[in-house]
Parts: C-alpha cells; sequence; structure tokens
C-alpha cells in the first residue's frame, strides 16, 4: 500500500492533551473521486473507476501541534540609511571641463562623466545604531508534528474543523503518522522555539522599515501563557496500480480535497496534443502571414 511510505503507529504512543477531528468525508470519498476522474478529460483510461483508485487506502490522522503563548523582546542593530549626496567630479576637479584648441578653435568640452556640472551624485549608505521592542502572540498556532519531508498535497487543511477530545478507548482503534515528539508538553519547547522565531522575524521587519540590516540581535525575551496540545487530523492516503506503475491518492477528510498521482501515459498523451495543438496555430499564423504578404 502507498501507506508504507509512511511510518504509521497507534495513538496509544502519544500523550497528554490530545483532540481529534472526525472524517467527515468518510461516506463521500468515492463520489469524490468520481467527480476529480470527470475533470480529467479524453486521456484518462476508462477502467481507472473510482472502485480501483480506492481499492487500497486507510484512514490515518496526522499529528499536528496548536500552541498558545506571547513574548516580548528588544532588538538592536546597526541600520543603513540610503542617501544622495553630490561630490567633486574626479575627472575634471570639479572643473566641468576643460578649453581645447586655439584661436578660433578654442572652445570648452564638457566633461563626459558629469556633463559640464563638475559634480557627481553619488549614493551612500549612513550606518547607525538602532533599537526598538516587539512583541509577539500565538492564540491557536498550527505547526506540523512530523517528518518534513512528508508532504500532503491536498491544500491547506480546514482549521475551523470541529475538534473533540481523544478517549482512550478511542486511541487504541486509531492509527497516527508517526510524530515527531510523543508528549504534547514538547509541545512547550516547541511554542518556545516558534515564539523566538517569530520575534526575530518582527524585529527583522522592524529594522528593515528604517532602512538595511545587519548584525541583528534580540534580548531580554520574556516568554507567558506558554502551553499546546496535539490535534489529530483525519487523511486518506491509499495507493493504486496501472500499466506497472504504483500511484499515490491522498484525501483531506475534512475539506474533501484529493491529490490522485496521474499514469505517465496519461501525462504523455496530453503533452503531446498540446504539442500538436501549438504546431496547428503555428502553421494557422504563418498561413494568414503568407496571405497578408501576397495581398500586399
Amino acid at each position: 500500500m502507498y501507506s508504507q511510505n509512511y511510518q504509521l503507529v497507534s495513538a496509544e504512543e502519544i500523550r497528554g492533551k490530545i483532540t481529534y477531528s472526525k472524517p467527515e468525508k468518510e461516506n463521500e470519498k468515492e463520489i469524490i473521486v468520481k467527480e476529480w476522474i470527470s475533470k480529467q478529460g479524453k486521456f484518462w483510461p476508462l477502467e481507472l473507476s473510482a472502485n480501483i483508485i480506492l481499492k487500497e487506502h486507510q484512514l490515518i490522522y496526522i499529528p499536528i501541534w496548536i500552541l498558545f503563548g506571547k513574548a516580548e523582546g528588544t532588538w538592536s542593530a546597526s541600520v543603513g540609511i540610503e542617501h544622495w549626496r553630490y561630490e567633486i567630479c574626479n575627472s575634471c576637479s570639479g572643473r566641468g571641463g576643460e578649453y581645447r584648441g586655439t584661436g578660433s578653435d578654442r572652445h570648452f568640452s564638457s566633461c563626459w562623466r558629469c556633463s559640464g556640472s563638475g559634480q557627481l551624485k553619488k549614493f551612500y549608505t549612513a550606518w547607525g545604531s538602532q533599537s526598538g521592542v516587539v512583541n509577539v502572540e500565538m492564540q491557536g498556532s498550527v505547526v506540523n508534528n512530523f517528518s518534513p519531508e512528508i508532504e500532503f498535497k491536498t491544500g491547506k487543511i480546514d482549521l475551523d474543523a470541529v475538534e473533540e477530545d481523544l478517549s482512550e478507548y478511542q486511541a487504541k482503534e486509531m492509527i497516527i503518522l508517526k510524530p515527531n515528539f510523543n508528549g504534547s508538553e514538547e509541545g512547550i519547547n516547541v511554542a518556545r522555539i516558534e515564539l523566538k522565531s517569530r520575534l526575530n522575524n518582527k524585529a527583522n521587519l522592524a529594522a528593515s522599515n528604517i532602512g538595511k540590516v545587519r548584525n541583528l540581535q534580540v534580548s531580554y525575551i520574556n516568554i507567558d501563557n506558554l502551553s499546546s496540545r496535539i490535534w489529530l487530523y483525519p487523511m486518506l492516503i491509499g495507493e493504486y496500480s496501472f500499466e506497472e506503475e504504483n500511484l499515490g491518492i491522498q484525501m483531506d477528510m475534512c475539506t474533501g480535497e484529493v491529490f490522485i498521482q496521474t499514469p505517465k501515459s496519461v501525462i504523455i498523451k496530453r503533452r503531446n496534443q498540446s504539442i500538436s495543438i501549438s504546431i496547428a496555430v503555428l502553421g494557422i499564423i504563418a498561413l494568414i502571414i503568407f496571405i497578408l504578404t501576397l495581398t500586399n
């Protein structure tokens, strides 16, 4: 099955404050896949029905941190403000040019660098120390609690999905994607790291609004009201086979968004059709140009 690409464990392995959302689209998954197939065009194989695509699939839950907290920090940096200023032209020493020739041929030749002004407009950066205070807050911020190497291609999750507390009995029956951390209390450290990262980003933005930034530092960090929980979010994963290819399927069981890998043969047929259409269009354009040339 496609699920073997993931490390799956029992929800009994996690501890602490845990919530989950029900797979609201469980009874609609076949309809969702049928609708997706109906939009794939003439090259989609008739034998690849929704039943075939969903033949091997599994409902899993992905672990997500829900984080709370607030932080305040003082930033300092060297900030450069850009200015224009005029300097004496180094080609003509500020004279704007020089007289050339003799007698009736004597004339003033303007400096090629400053065009006769004797000055050059130059851009420079004035550096100075700047500081300020930044504040950030997390009220239910979402951070993935699984390997960043795993990618779900079903779009954004439903942040408004209804959550319920997970019971011990439900945990025994539930299969989840292996989390990076098993305990919700470890989310406190994740929340602290996230708050510090946001402080740095906000400090950098504040300094950048003044000018160029270097040697940015954030200190005197005060972090309060930290808390976290693990949210188990329902996803369908599966695999189907076609022409010796093993192809994956993913479905968000709250939003109904689906990702289904397309067989290579279908991709090639679509590409060839696009090339044929492009060639035909270019041929028509060439014919029109030829006819216009003849008429003129």
